[in-house]
């Protein structure tokens, strides 16, 4: 288990309006081990039909990898599909320049139900960029309360940002604040108060980049699913969000502390991010990916 350190306020005690925005986020807090072929984890073997072609990338004339798996019964959060119990994300560990997202890997998602599973194949290929290629990692799921990144209440909710720009009680938190040497409120809220860093499932997309919510064939915005990470913190959100369990590492060497900070080994572009997007109001559930990087 991992449990994600309270924030420092509520910050809907300050700006109540921002208390119908609240949504739960499951973090998914990957470790490097390995797990069973069908459990939740990230990399490694996953269980896979033994006669179901494995996918391959024309562009690159690869296979593609195994990146994410889970287990209704382990995030049902993820909403999936009817009738299946098993999702799985796979990706061409290349960069692609004729594939949404470009420069990036190409992914495909898998929604199965287990029972059905019945032979199988164990195949991990190990082609491509190494840093998208992940050490297998185990997943140790928590559900945290988060706010959208400051830069959708910039765009959405001018007046709410307004009000967290020029709070007084924020002003005095940034003056006490001495681990991180924020410039204003809007990164104390940005850091500590609104997205969960990492990899997670559900909540609110983390946005490096300006917020674009993809738009499907039907004429519907997309449902965000998920967020692939390169890095489960940083200078400016460890704090707040490395877990109480792995605090310790903040006195370790850069090694010990890129084992929890990046503890699949994956690099998007510099410390970047994909997020996942379905359409569940068309019935074969389209999907894609956003690619954003510093």
């Amino acid at each position: 288990m991992r449990h994600t350190p309270r924030p420092i306020i509520d910050i809907t005690h300050i700006i109540p309006e921002l208390a119908p925005l609240a949504r739960e986020t499951v973090r998914l807090h990957p470790r490097r081990g390995e797990a069973a072929q069908d459990a939740s984890k990230i990399g490694g073997s996953f269980i896979w039909p033994a006669d179901e072609p494995w996918p391959h990338c024309k562009e690159h004339n690869c296979p593609y990898i195994p990146i994410l798996q889970l287990q209704r019964g382990d995030i049902p959060e993820l909403r999936f599909r009817n009738g299946t119990d098993l999702f799985q994300l796979l990706w061409c560990p290349n960069n692609h320049t004729t594939i949404e997202p470009l420069y990036a890997p190409a992914s495909q998602l898998f929604w199965r139900k287990r029972s059905d599973i019945q032979a199988t194949v164990s195949f991990i290929p190990t082609v491509g960029e190494e840093e998208y290629n992940p050490r297998p990692c185990i997943l140790h799921p928590e559900r945290v309360v988060e706010y959208p990144s400051a830069i959708v209440l910039w765009y959405d909710w001018p007046d709410m940002w307004k009000k967290i720009e020029t709070n007084v009680q924020l002003q005095q938190m940034l003056e006490a604040v001495t681990e991180v040497d924020f410039e204003d409120t809007g990164m104390l809220y940005d850091n500590w108060l609104s997205v969960a860093a990492g990899t997670k499932v559900g909540g609110h997309p983390q946005w490096i980049q300006d917020p674009t919510i993809p738009t499907c064939r039907c004429g519907n915005n997309m449902d965000y699913l998920l967020t692939i990470s390169s890095d489960e913190f940083d200078g400016g959100t460890g704090v707040r969000w490395l877990p109480e369990e792995d605090r310790d590492v903040w006195n370790s060497g850069h090694t010990t502390i890129d084992s929890i900070r990046s503890a699949a080994d994956l690099m998007l572009g510099d410390a970047g991010n994909l997020n996942y997007f379905v359409c569940r109001k068309c019935s074969d559930w389209p999907n894609t990916s956003l690619f954003q990087c510093c």
